[in-house]
Order: C-alpha cells, then structure tokens, then sequence
C-alpha cells in the first residue's frame, strides 16, 4: 500500500482484532512511521464483520479501496487507475476489476472474476442478486465512501460484507469494471 503511485493524499486504515501474534505492535510501528497509516485497534474481539465495518467508516476519503490482510495490489498504479475510473464515471458507486489468485506450491494459480464487455455492460440489480458476493475480489473493489457513512438495517445480516456492498452499489449508482 506505501508503494502505490498516487497522485492524491490517501490513508491507508488497519483494523486490528485484538490479534495476539505482535500483528498490533507491528502496525503501531508502521502507524509512528508514516503519517497516512491509522491503525484501529478493540480492547476485546469483535469479530470480522464488526471490525471491518469499523475500519471503513474510519475512512475519511472520497473513495476506499479495499484489501483483506491476505490480499496485495499487484500493481503500483492501482489506487490512480481506479481514482482516474470513478471520476470519469460520476455515475458509478462502485467499480472492481479482475484478481489474480496465488496459491503457494501450486499450480493452480489463475485469474478470477473477469469478464467480457457484454457481461459488464448487463450489470443491474438481477444480475447482482443472481451472481451474489463473489462476483468481485474484495481486493479488487473501489468504492464512494458515501455508501457506508449510514448503513441500511439489512446490511449486517449477511455473514459476508462483500454481497450486501455489491447491493447496496447498485442500489446507489453503477457498479464499473476495469480490466
């Protein structure tokens, strides 16, 4: 995240549940270190869907770009390719491309969630709901930061973040692809 080449101020937010392997001492560091990095960290677990929800309404940019802790940008440019993306599409709320996926000492490696034009070009609600969550890596996702300043009821009854962001997207806007 330090090494993108952005042309904008940007955060970089670190939530922390309460791991116990020196996961928070080492993001403390970091967060000393460099003045974009906030760290969130609870005095008890809270869960996986409580702590994210905390780490992006902690947000305070325009836009998030979101990456679990087992996910990496693969290219330096990613946060100004779909910075660059969102403001050439007012319209869109959300926009994703595709992830590679890298298994360590195998061969399956592969890219996931790419599509061709006409299947992007029929996204709307029925094709969301039909596809469900997985329809885009979470590590591949850029978003409007106003999505999450008031979520609906609904959204935390969903055991993942990632379906009820992809609905609640189309809901508020356009959901874009960047191969």
């Amino acid at each position: 995240f330090l090494s993108q080449d952005f042309y904008h101020d940007y955060e970089i937010v670190i939530g922390d549940d309460c791991s116990t392997d020196g996961t928070l001492e080492k993001l403390k560091l970091y967060e000393s270190l460099h003045k974009n990095i906030i760290v969130i960290s609870h005095a008890q677990h809270v869960g996986a869907g409580a702590n994210w929800i905390e780490a992006i309404k902690s947000c305070r940019g325009k836009y998030i770009s979101y990456c679990d802790g087992d996910d990496y940008f693969t290219t330096t440019h990613r946060l100004q390719i779909f910075y660059n993306f969102m403001e050439l599409n007012p319209d869109c709320s959300f926009s994703f491309g595709p992830a590679y996926r890298e298994y360590e000492n195998s061969k399956e490696n592969a890219v996931r969630n790419m599509y061709t034009q006409h299947e992007i070009d029929r996204i709307d609600l029925a094709w969301v709901l039909r596809r469900g969550g997985g329809f885009y890596p979470t590590s591949a996702s850029f978003f409007k930061s106003d999505l999450i300043k008031s979520l609906p009821v609904w959204f935390n009854k969903h055991a993942t973040g990632d379906y009820p962001l992809a609905i609640l997207s189309i809901l508020n806007g356009s959901i874009g692809y960047i191969n």
